[in-house]
């Protein structure tokens, strides 16, 4: 197997369809240690300025049960003009004792999507989740001023 390609996985990470984060988790106030450029889309801010930018600057709401491995949570992320975005948090660990933080954003009154959003066959299980993703892929092609397809089959 070959080496992995560090520009290329940057790249990667940089034009993911979710908000990534990276941060300390051990920390008492963790800083971004990265942003990519979806997140940044989101806040409305300089990708390369939110390299330091305190968790707590950029995320408004968080709940309590924040400590809960591998569930999404609601969150509110303060955008650069003051207002918030809904989004689901997803977190998971690295190594180095860092923490991957994933923000997907979320219509407001949206219920947080569970493990068994998808079927099997990863199609989304309610109109909800379809538009979200919709809206997800739609933003990440109007961000890297690409062209989306889409096809409807309708079998009896």
């Amino acid at each position: 197997m070959n080496d992995p390609d560090e520009s290329l996985s940057a790249e990667i990470l940089r034009r993911a369809p979710d908000g990534i984060a990276v941060v300390e988790a051990d920390s008492a106030a963790p800083q971004l240690l990265y942003a990519n450029a979806t997140l940044a889309t989101l806040l409305g801010r300089d990708e390369v300025a939110l390299s330091g930018c305190a968790l707590a600057e950029i995320e408004a709401a968080v709940p309590a049960e924040s400590a809960v491995a591998n569930l999404p949570l609601r969150v509110h992320l303060r955008r650069a003009d003051g207002s918030t975005v809904d989004c689901e948090r997803f977190a998971r660990l690295l190594p180095q004792s860092r923490l991957a933080l994933f923000y997907r954003p979320v219509a407001a009154g949206a219920a947080v999507a569970s493990a068994g959003a998808a079927d099997r066959m990863g199609t989304p299980a309610t109109p909800e989740h379809l538009m979200e993703g919709l809206r997800r892929d739609w933003s990440g092609a109007q961000r890297d001023g690409r062209v989306l397809g889409l096809m409807r089959f309708e079998v009896d």
